[in-house]
């Protein structure tokens, strides 16, 4: 911020994003629910433990369910069976109506159980891509429904403070909700 004539604004969002990831301390995750984060269309490809795209899931308090070391990797769901998650999340719509209707996802016991979360992904994905500030609401959204408390966050709301604050543009309420209804 200061390099850029904006300390001010600088420090808001260095306080907001500290605020976000003070949540849930580097030693938490190790005692949180086991997520798989689904990507693609066919929801099998994910990233592992320790890369980029798998940082929401630990700053959301809950572990990543995929094993294996490097970034990426295509899973089958015999894989997936074995890592057994306690819930899977996703940012493809089409993945997410997949799952709902398939056999072969439905005998994932997070499916069954109705623990399968489609991420908003309006202007961004809030879980994995672009990989930016836009996933700190998104963790906060993740920390939410993997809690076995009722959701009382209303996300339009939230969605629209956030963008203020970050991107300086609120997007309208309509595209918000769409976006959030369809999770």
């Amino acid at each position: 911020g200061h390099l850029l004539g904006a300390g001010e604004r600088g420090e808001a969002l260095a306080r907001h994003a500290e605020t976000v990831l003070a949540a849930c301390p580097p030693s938490a995750p190790q005692a949180g629910q086991k997520v798989y984060l689904a990507r693609g269309a066919d929801g099998l490809e994910t990233p592992l433990p320790g890369s980029v795209n798998s940082e929401c899931i630990e700053a959301a308090c809950a572990v990543n369910a995929a094993r294996g070391s490097g970034n990426l990797a295509r899973v089958s769901l015999e894989q997936l069976l074995a890592w057994a998650p306690d819930a899977i999340v996703t940012q493809y719509a089409e993945f997410a109506a997949l799952a709902r209707r398939d056999a072969a996802w439905n005998a994932l016991p997070a499916v069954r159980a109705g623990r399968l979360f489609l991420a908003p992904n309006l202007p961004f994905g809030w879980l994995d891509g672009p990989p930016s500030v836009n996933r700190l609401i998104g963790v906060r959204w993740l920390r939410e429904v993997l809690s076995p408390r009722q959701p009382a966050t209303d996300w339009i709301d939230e969605a629209q403070a956030f963008h203020r604050l970050f991107y300086g543009h609120v997007p309208p309420r309509e595209l918000l909700a769409r976006s959030i209804a369809a999770a």
